[in-house]
């Protein structure tokens, strides 16, 4: 027991509190680390999230399953900003986009990733995140996103300018 009253035991092995122990503390994070991710999700911006211990770090361009060697260029106290350097493992929905332009102009976020792909995770973002606070909406089975006849060229009418 320590002076707070508090035991000085570690939690037993395999029990969530071990696992948290065994993750890489973000502390030892710092600017122009490099770091190996997995991608496990998207934000609502389209970036790539990977998480390293309890950190969040966002990587633009990234999709899903990719496998990735990242240099973290910003820190946060709940989240990092990083740079790809390396694609280790591309996710299974990663396609060639059809646009040259769109890793340069960041008006296609998502054009990378597979039409299928991109349909599940609208849904998810929709449904999941966005009205989670429903209750009825956990019922809901309804299709919101339709399929969109197939195009061989996007055009965006939004522009992505860096600050």
């Amino acid at each position: 027991m320590n002076k707070k009253g508090k035991s000085n035991k570690q939690p037993p092995y395999g029990s969530p509190a071990a696992a948290d122990l065994r993750k890489p503390p973000a502390e030892v994070l710092c600017a122009d680390s490099q770091v190996d991710l997995t991608v496990t999700g998207l934000s609502h911006e389209g970036q790539g999230i990977g998480h390293y211990g309890s950190l969040e770090v966002f990587i633009p361009g990234e999709l899903p399953g990719d496998q990735i060697r990242v240099k973290i260029q910003q820190i946060r106290s709940r989240y990092a900003m990083g740079r790809l350097i390396k694609l280790i493992q591309p996710s299974p929905d990663r396609i060639e986009p059809a646009c040259p332009q769109s890793l340069k102009c960041g008006g296609c976020t998502l054009q990378a990733m597979a039409y299928p792909a991109q349909l599940r995770h609208k849904q998810q973002l929709l449904i999941l995140d966005d009205f989670e606070h429903l209750a009825e909406a956990a019922d809901l089975l309804v299709e919101i996103t339709a399929q969109a006849p197939r195009v061989t060229l996007w055009v965006t009418s939004r522009v992505a300018l860096p600050v």
